[in-house]
């Protein structure tokens, strides 16, 4: 058992899954059927306790995370399925039978790892049934270290964060006091530092190189396993140039440019930047407060007050930046919901 206990007092109880391990973060919410491999994989999450409102959590499990197209994390296929509805035709009823193109699992996984802090649900599935589930979700969630919380009213703990605004809230594991484990405010942390890819980098003092932030406790690089010393490009036979800035990249970012023919350069969220380097400049999603990224809102600036300038495009915490180098002001909303749709 464990409780999950918000900075108002308010507690839920529930069983604990996932890795017996008490956390603390910012609680959000999010409203999407399906996908929550994509959204426990996805950077924007990081500090995060992600609360899932649909009440059955885990009955397709977990797909096995296989290299695919540029050496991202596999596209799932598309199989022909046949589909039966009822269509009331006066006093009968027809079955009227379809054969579409169904696509299970388009993206496997957004990144490397679960960014989520923790994951909140109503009820687990405790056996997934799906031909491409490797694991279970708990299973999952104990090999990355993530604690899992069912058995919450998911809607009543929605309407409360809905109601009150964007709350902080701790999973406390039974057994563990709760005054030990202090509630975290993500935003006060450059979250974007934390998940942006790292690079070698020449020392601007000498000839040897540096990794940037290895002194920041919480870094963990999403792309580590390709060895970056340097930035790391997709497609490098593509025709136009784009320049990613990483401020929290998933995967099928890279994948969609790349497939339009795109050469990819993924770069940290501070690098310098040279217009003479790309055609075109697309700043990724990531979490966090945007105005705690000045370095990236001062290389933007650079590039935007040339006489030329080469275009720029963003999503999602990339579009909050683009406005900041225009001189826009930025604000957290009430409530921290993110559709599924994005």
């Amino acid at each position: 058992m464990a409780s999950l206990i918000l900075e108002d007092g308010a507690t839920f109880r529930g069983l604990l899954f996932g890795a017996d391990v008490s956390v603390s973060g910012e609680v959000v919410f999010q409203t999407g059927m399906v996908g929550y491999p994509e959204a426990l994989t996805d950077p924007s999450y990081r500090g995060q306790l992600l609360t899932l409102t649909y009440p059955l959590v885990g009955n397709y499990g977990v797909p096995k995370d296989e290299d695919g197209e540029f050496g991202l994390s596999k596209v799932g296929s598309c199989v022909p399925v046949t589909l039966e509805r009822g269509i009331l035709r006066g006093c009968r009823v027809v079955l009227v039978r379809s054969c579409v193109s169904a696509c299970w699992g388009l993206q496997w996984f957004e990144s490397s790892r679960i960014f989520a802090t923790a994951l909140i649900i109503g009820e687990l599935s405790e056996d997934p049934s799906h031909w491409s589930s490797a694991k279970s979700l708990d299973q999952w969630l104990k090999e990355q270290g993530v604690p899992g919380l069912q058995g919450v009213d998911t809607r009543s703990l929605t309407k409360k964060i809905r109601e009150k605004g964007t709350m902080l809230g701790k999973l406390v594991v039974d057994g563990t006091p709760a005054e030990t484990v202090p509630f975290d405010n993500p935003d006060e942390r450059n979250l974007v530092q934390e998940v942006s890819i790292k690079v070698w980098l020449p020392d601007p003092g000498g000839d040897l190189y540096t990794r940037r932030f290895l002194s920041c406790p919480f870094c963990e690089d999403p792309f580590s396993s390709f060895g970056p010393q340097e930035p790391r490009v997709f497609n490098p036979s593509g025709g136009v140039r784009i320049t990613v800035v990483d401020c929290g990249i998933k995967y099928n970012q890279i994948r969609c440019l790349a497939q339009r023919g795109a050469r990819v350069t993924l770069v940290p969220w501070d690098y310098p930047l040279d217009s003479a380097e790309f055609d075109g400049l697309f700043v990724s999603n990531g979490p966090g407060d945007p105005q705690l990224c000045q370095a990236t809102i001062s290389n933007l600036r650079k590039v935007v007050s040339v006489e030329h300038p080469k275009p720029l495009f963003g999503i999602c915490l990339g579009h909050q930046l683009l406005s900041l180098v225009i001189g826009s002001k930025t604000y957290k909303m009430k409530s921290v919901q993110i559709p599924h749709v994005l």
